[in-house]
Parts: C-alpha cells; sequence; structure tokens
C-alpha cells in the first residue's frame, strides 16, 4: 500500500507551495492563497515569488529551493516558458507531486507542444 502513501501527499498535502503567488487574490495566482487560508486549510503553505517578502500574512520565498521545509505540493502559476526551470527545482528541491496551472503548450502549437513534451519527460525521470 506505498503507493496509496504516496498519494496522500497529493490529496492531503501537508505542505503547498504556490509557485508565481501573486497578491491579486483574483488572478489565477492569488486564488490558491486566498482559498486555502478562507477555506481552512490546515497545512503550511509557502507562496514564492522574488517579487514579494510577503503574502496574504505568509512569508514569501523568492525560489522554491528557498523554502525551509519539504513541500508535499507546487501550484505552478508562471509564464509558461519558466515552467520547465520550476518544474527542475522541484525536482532538486525533492517536491512530492506538482500541478501546472500555466497555458501555452500543446494546445498553442509546435512549440508549445516540444516544451510540453520536455515537461513529460523530466516527470517520467
Amino acid at each position: 500500500m506505498e503507493t496509496v502513501h504516496e498519494l496522500d501527499s497529493f490529496f492531503n498535502p501537508r505542505t503547498i507551495a504556490i509557485i508565481g503567488a501573486s497578491k491579486d487574490f483574483t488572478s489565477i495566482s492569488g486564488k490558491p492563497i486566498k482559498y486555502l487560508l478562507t477555506h481552512g486549510y490546515r497545512g503550511k503553505i509557502f507562496p514564492v515569488n522574488p517579487k514579494y517578502k510577503e503574502l496574504g500574512g505568509l512569508t514569501c520565498y523568492p525560489s522554491i529551493l528557498e523554502v525551509p521545509e519539504e513541500v508535499d505540493l507546487a501550484l505552478i502559476a508562471v509564464n509558461y516558458r519558466r515552467v520547465l526551470d520550476v518544474l527542475k527545482d522541484c525536482v532538486k528541491k525533492g517536491v512530492k507531486f506538482a500541478i501546472i496551472f500555466s497555458s501555452g503548450f500543446a494546445e498553442a502549437g509546435e512549440q508549445g507542444k516540444k516544451l510540453q513534451q520536455e515537461i513529460v519527460e523530466l516527470a517520467r525521470q
């Protein structure tokens, strides 16, 4: 049942990093903080964005690599051109799961399709 235990970090993460977090809580990169805070999430939230020192009363980190704790789930809301590098940092950090909110991949044409394939290859590794 090790697989079920591993999935628990996805469905019930103890820690969530929001990479590309925004102070605009109406945007796709700001809503996760707002909803986690207002709907009783009991784990730790780590906003990640080098533009801010604090978001929603939470310390904001310039990089996932600078988050001081283990991260179960990363929510990635950055420009599609940065996603692959962000995922590589998540791998270095040991992040267990990631959800990408960005668009601009296969649905946007050949360049996006190529980038999407690179992301798939990284995930398989």
